[in-house]
């Protein structure tokens, strides 16, 4: 048996049901963990999306032929037996150059072939380390989401409010409906909008948000913080905390790949640089609170420690783990004064 064949077929089953919204949480995480494994795994999924995202708007329902294409599907799967000759063919066609080309057509078939059976709910846009994401929603809004988070959102939005979960950071554009809020609920709080920009930052256990244009409604612990325009909100210590005077292009310049610290504590700047590369910090307890004014835009994390050993007296050393899962922490940072 070609078990290799067989681990290839089982992922881009789930990138399939990923593409198509139909993923479990279970999958998602699996395909999180696949694409973290090597670049050329992050490569190959990245290729299948950028043609699926280019190809989902455009085809048409009508001209699939229903009957084939299920068949073409539970012989994928393993429900229906393929015939020898559709063996040799498909594996002499399962290349990576006919895998990138025929996955779209395969995800098409698929979402129409299980949407006529199931209604599809919910959809999951989720992003791995050091990777960024944009999307527009059923309802015209404009999303970018930042590196290790994920955004749940519907197919379709009802009659009722707009609601998306979201896991990690984003930055909305939301379209302007005042009759059908747009509620962002997160592990902290519910944001709620009906037309207007704003940034959150729900990486637990920090959460903020910034409110670049209008206003919006934040809901914590049932409370109601009615925000007006160039405010930021941040929790401290449980408590909500309103600042007016923040440069809020700091906290959203990451949509370009850019992130800008401005006189920021290094723990709190370690704390936003382990979801870009997935590492834990450990910060001694002397420097843990001293500033650093820093820009960076891709540099690797031995660079960012260098810069950070140049702008104080601290020492960066690094300790890796050998461990067989890819979901795990693979590098451990400790900083301590020099």
């Amino acid at each position: 048996m070609n078990h290799k064949a067989n681990d290839t077929t089982h992922i881009d089953s789930i990138i399939v049901r990923y593409l198509m919204g139909s993923a479990t949480h279970e999958e998602t995480e699996e395909l999180l963990r696949w694409i973290e494994q090597s670049e050329e795994n992050k490569k190959v999924f990245f290729e299948q999306q950028d043609i699926w995202e280019s190809l989902h708007p455009t085809f048409d329902l009508n001209e699939i032929d229903i009957e084939k294409a299920e068949k073409r599907i539970l012989m994928r799967t393993g429900i229906e037996p393929r015939k020898p000759g559709f063996i040799k063919m498909f594996l002499r066609l399962w290349s990576r150059v006919a895998a990138v080309l025929m996955l779209p057509l395969l995800a098409l078939l698929t979402y129409y072939i299980l949407s006529s059976h199931n209604d599809i709910h919910e959809i999951v846009l989720a992003t791995s380390y050091g990777c960024t994401s944009n999307t527009v929603l059923p309802d015209g809004t404009k999303v970018w989401l930042n590196a290790n988070s994920s955004l749940v959102y519907p197919s379709s939005f009802g009659k009722g409010g707009r609601n998306v979960i979201l896991y990690g950071e984003a930055y909305f554009d939301v379209k302007a409906d005042t009759n059908h809020p747009f509620n962002v609920h997160t592990s902290n709080a519910v944001v709620t909008a009906t037309g207007t920009e704003f940034n959150v930052n729900a990486y637990e256990p920090d959460f903020s948000v910034s409110l670049i244009e209008g206003k919006v409604n934040l809901n914590i612990a049932d409370t109601i913080i009615r925000m007006s325009q160039g405010e930021q909100v941040t929790v401290e210590n449980g408590k909500p905390v309103t600042t007016t005077r923040v440069n809020l292009e700091n906290y959203c310049a990451w949509r370009s790949g850019t992130l800008i610290f401005d006189n920021e504590p290094l723990i709190d700047i370690c704390n936003r640089l382990k979801h870009i590369y997935n590492i834990e910090f450990f910060i001694a307890p002397e420097v843990a609170d001293k500033t650093f004014h820093m820009t960076l835009k891709g540099e690797s994390i031995n660079e960012v420690l260098h810069l950070l050993q140049l702008s104080a007296p601290v020492i960066c050393t690094s300790d890796y783990i050998d461990s067989s899962d890819s979901s795990s922490v693979r590098q451990k940072i400790y900083i301590k004064p020099s």
